[in-house]
């Protein structure tokens, strides 16, 4: 700051302040941008992290109880009385997990596995609960970001040249056990139907993502169906996403 002499006093000159070039908003960083992309991605990594962790509860459980040291420290509880089993009236949905809205069509047709459920508190919801309450030994398959674009980028007839021979392999699956006579009866009347939309849509050009053939032939029958149902073909989208409802109501 200078200084300025006047007769026996110092007195101190204030300058006038100069305006600061540097706005706040131009400082502070941006706002985060939520993507709902990776939310999915985030909320799936923690469904799959949940499996393990109840998966490897329940080893060290059985473990324990079949180590010698805890069956002679064990206290000795008497039997209950026998008495009548219970019935579906009594005991009620919980009886049959698979009859669950988010439980139908399991293992290929279900949402994915319900975090509360999984967890030591257990699911709340009961039988409004839209996700799946049976077990699932296979991890679940997703695409990442790049994946995704590259499907999202393929036209109609290409998208469905990709996929259509996935979708049959997964109904052949569904017929060797894995889905009620119904169910299968349907996923190939929706099958036939795609490939009636795709001879419509003219000859289709190479996909240019056989990179990710491999992961595609781990997801489920719901999840190429989702695919499908993101098709920019309105026809194709609808076809599947009135298959995919109508599937999980049997």
């Amino acid at each position: 700051m200078p200084l300025r002499y006047y007769l026996t006093f110092i007195d101190d000159e204030e300058l006038p302040e100069a305006p600061s070039t540097l706005l706040r908003a131009s400082s502070c960083e941006p706002a985060r941008v939520v993507d709902r992309e990776s939310e999915e991605e985030e909320e799936q990594e923690l469904s799959e992290q949940v499996a393990r962790l109840a998966d490897r509860a329940a080893l060290l459980t059985s473990s324990r109880l079949t180590s010698p040291a805890s069956a002679a420290a064990a206290p000795i509880v008497p039997s209950p009385a026998p008495g009548p089993a219970p019935s579906a009236a009594t005991v009620g949905i919980a009886m049959s997990p698979g009859s669950l809205p988010g439980s139908r069509g399991h293992p290929e047709l279900c949402r994915r596995p319900c975090l509360h459920f999984f967890s030591r508190q257990g699911c709340q919801r009961e039988a409004d609960c839209v996700y799946c309450h049976l077990p699932h030994p296979q991890r679940a398959v997703s695409l990442d970001k790049r994946s995704r674009e590259l499907v999202a980028a393929l036209a109609p007839r290409s998208l469905l040249a990709l996929l259509l021979p996935l979708l049959r392999a997964r109904v052949e699956a569904m017929a060797d056990g894995r889905g009620s006579a119904a169910l299968c009866q349907r996923a190939r009347a929706f099958v036939l139907a795609l490939e009636q939309e795709a001879v419509q849509l003219g000859p289709p050009t190479p996909p240019e993502c056989q990179k990710i053939v491999k992961r595609l032939k781990l997801m489920t029958f719901a999840m190429l169906m989702g695919l499908i149902v993101r098709c920019p073909a309105p026809s194709v989208a609808l076809v599947a996403e009135e298959a995919l409802e109508e599937m999980r109501r049997l």
